[in-house]
């Protein structure tokens, strides 16, 4: 009796073992396919080895959301936050945001707390980052500084650092080919 037990315990534990083992690989090499955003997503087939077989993205997707209910829960908001910032123009997206946070407070998924209190802490941010530039078109963004920052820092680390400020400033803006007039000062009068 305890033979057949112990056999029906491994070949049980071997199952799970091995469904376990698959989930887990799942997880762990797809989880890039949960970050995506819905509307983006496109039902490539690509070969699975630890299937053995071609399989689809939409059924990676599938097999990964249902092996949870709260991450099932926590990709549709995730994707319904997206939708939000994507389809929402200055006069609704407060309204919209505000639904959000209604429907993420009655959900089972805590883990957007700390996200719900940034948006509510920089909420008039927020709404003032959907303005629209008359201009261009565009709604304002700071996009611009922070690449011009961006690219200061990666000049003076493959500088390996100025000694002089004015010949550090100088090698950014002719790399930026602005178009600003120099004081004429030797680099000897310093």
């Amino acid at each position: 009796m305890n033979q057949i037990k112990s056999k029906l315990d491994i070949e049980n534990n071997y199952e799970l073992r091995q469904k376990l083992d698959i989930d887990y690989n799942f997880l762990k090499k797809y989880w890039k396919i949960i970050l995506e955003y819905d509307g983006e997503q496109k039902n490539t087939e690509f070969y699975c080895p630890k299937l053995k077989r071609r399989i689809r993205k939409f059924d990676v997707l599938d097999h990964v959301l249902n092996l949870d209910n709260q991450l099932g829960e926590a990709y549709y908001l995730k994707n319904k936050f997206l939708t939000v910032i994507n389809a929402s123009t200055l006069e609704n997206i407060e309204k919209n945001l505000l639904e959000w946070i209604k429907e993420v407070n009655s959900s089972m998924v805590r883990d957007y707390d700390v996200a719900i209190e940034t948006i509510l802490y920089w909420k008039q941010e927020i709404i003032n980052s959907f303005i629209i530039n008359p201009k261009t078109g565009n709604t304002m963004t700071n996009a611009s500084t922070e690449g011009t920052n961006n690219f200061c820092k990666v000049v003076k680390r493959v500088s390996y650092g100025y000694r002089d400020f004015n010949l550090m400033r100088a090698r950014i803006l002719y790399c930026n080919r602005k178009n600003i007039v120099f004081k004429s000062q030797s680099i000897k009068d310093n």
